[in-house]
């Protein structure tokens, strides 16, 4: 067999071995490196936005007149989203995308790959106080603007 049939064997192997899934994009053939992160890239948006419209058709009364951004905007005012925390203009993923991405691209290799993958900015730790509490994570940090933006392809 040719080199890339036995490295898809070995991933695949090597995912069962240690009780994960193996991720769709194993066997995923791109013919060159920039397609395969414009695919996850675009996973990653089409995910978020999914996310994002179904919050706001879940949780937010619509009078069908409401503009993309609006519409985000009004998901983005409200904790609607677990893995989403907006403070001011500060918009922060945290370590919950994870486990959700993980059925849409599988395991993309941690919060702080999908912030290089975005080209967003990774705190490994990212103090944060609430009900007057500290809690210290792991966030991917941009600008609310930069992630509808990237939503909205604008």
């Amino acid at each position: 067999m040719d080199w890339e049939e036995l490295a898809e064997k070995l991933l695949v192997k090597a995912y069962i071995d240690v009780g994960l899934t193996p991720p769709q994009w194993i066997s995923s053939k791109v013919s060159e490196e920039e397609d395969f992160y414009d695919k996850m890239i675009e996973d990653v948006r089409g995910f978020m936005l999914e996310s994002i419209n179904n919050a706001y058709a879940r949780f937010i009364r619509s009078t069908g007149e409401e503009s993309d951004r609006e519409r985000i905007n009004s998901v983005l005012e409200r904790p609607l989203i677990p893995w989403l925390i907006v403070r001011g203009e500060e918009l922060l993923i945290t370590t919950r995308i994870l486990s959700e991405l993980q059925d849409v691209i599988g395991d993309i290799g941690g919060l702080k790959s999908l912030a290089e993958l975005l080209g967003w900015e990774y705190i490994p730790k990212y103090s944060l106080k609430e009900k007057g509490k500290v809690r210290n994570m792991s966030v991917i940090r941009t600008t609310k603007e930069d992630f509808i933006d990237f939503l909205l392809l604008s």
